[in-house]
C-alpha cells in the first residue's frame, strides 16, 4: 500500500520528487531482479537513466542508482547499455573523489569482459572494484561487489576459489545486519560448497526442516503435507517461511542449500 500510494503521488506531481523518484525505481528494479523478472528490472533501470538526465542529477553519489542499472542491464543482456553507463560514470567521476562510482564501472567492466569470454580481464576488473571500496567505508557496496566476484568465480569453474569473497560477504553483510544481502551471499557460499565460518545462519525449525529436506527430495506439497500429518496450507506456509530465511525463491533452489540448521 506504501508502494502504491508513492509511486500514485510521484506520478502525478514528478516535476517535484525527481530524486525520492529515482529511488522507487531503484527499490522496484532490486525486486525484480530478486524475483528473476530481468527485463522489468532493466525498464526500471532506462526509467531511472531517463529521469536522473531530466533532472539534471550528475552526482552519482546523489542517488545510487547506478549499480542496479548496471546489474539489470547485464542480467538482460543489453550489453549496450552497460557500455554507455560505465563510459558516463568514467565521464562524471572524472571530477569527484568518490570512489564508488569507479568501482560501478569496474563491476560493469567485469560483467562486459566475461560476457565477452575475457576471463582474466573479468578478473582484473573485480579486484579493482573490491580493492576501490576497501578504500572507504562503504560496507554494503563491497558486499555486493565481493558477491559479484564469487559469483563470477563459480560460474567459471572454480568454486573452491569463490568461498573466501563470499564468505567475507556473509560476515560483512551479517556485522552490518543486511538480512537481504545475507541470505543471498550465504546462498551463494552454500552452492560454492562452502559454510559460513563463525556465527549462526538463517535459523529454520525442525518442521521447516523437515519441510525443506522432502521438498528438495522432491516430494509434492501433498506429499509433504501426508508425510508430517499436516494441512497443504500449512506446507506451504512452512515453504514460503523457508524461502525468506534462506534467501531464494522456489522449491527448486532447496537442493543447492544446506539445510541443517546453523
Amino acid at each position: 500500500e506504501c508502494d502504491l500510494l508513492a509511486g500514485t503521488l510521484l506520478q502525478n506531481y514528478p516535476q517535484y520528487y525527481p530524486i525520492p523518484r529515482i529511488w522507487l525505481w531503484k527499490l522496484r528494479a532490486e525486486m525484480a531482479l530478486d524475483a528473476g523478472r530481468t527485463d522489468e528490472a532493466a525498464s526500471r533501470a532506462d526509467d531511472m537513466r531517463c529521469l536522473a538526465a531530466q533532472a539534471g542529477v550528475v552526482e552519482p553519489c546523489a542517488v545510487p542508482w547506478a549499480d542496479t542499472a548496471v546489474a539489470a542491464y547485464l542480467r538482460a543482456g543489453r550489453l549496450g547499455d552497460v557500455d554507455v553507463l560505465v563510459s558516463h560514470l568514467d565521464t562524471v567521476s572524472a571530477v569527484w573523489p568518490c570512489r564508488w562510482p569507479r568501482s560501478v564501472a569496474e563491476s560493469g567492466r567485469a560483467g562486459l569482459a566475461e560476457a565477452r569470454n575475457d576471463y582474466l580481464g573479468a578478473e582484473k576488473h573485480h579486484h579493482t572494484a573490491i580493492s576501490l571500496l576497501e578504500e572507504v567505508g562503504l560496507p554494503l557496496a563491497l558486499v555486493r561487489a565481493l558477491i559479484g566476484y564469487g559469483v563470477f568465480l563459480r560460474r567459471t569453474g572454480r568454486p573452491a576459489q569463490a568461498r573466501a569473497p563470499l564468505g567475507r560477504a556473509v560476515e560483512t553483510a551479517n556485522t552490518c545486519g543486511a538480512k537481504r544481502l545475507e541470505n543471498h551471499a550465504l546462498v551463494q557460499l552454500r552452492a560454492s560448497g562452502g559454510r559460513r565460518g563463525r556465527g549462526r545462519g538463517p535459523e529454520l525449525s525442525s518442521q521447516e526442516q523437515r519441510t525443506a529436506t522432502l521438498a528438495a527430495q522432491g516430494a509434492t506439497n501433498a506429499e509433504i503435507a501426508a508425510a508430517l500429518a499436516v494441512s497443504v496450507k500449512t506446507v506451504e506456509h512452512y515453504l514460503s517461511s523457508t524461502y525468506t530465511n534462506l534467501g531464494i525463491r522456489s522449491r527448486h533452489e532447496l537442493p543447492e542449500i544446506d539445510l541443517v540448521s546453523g
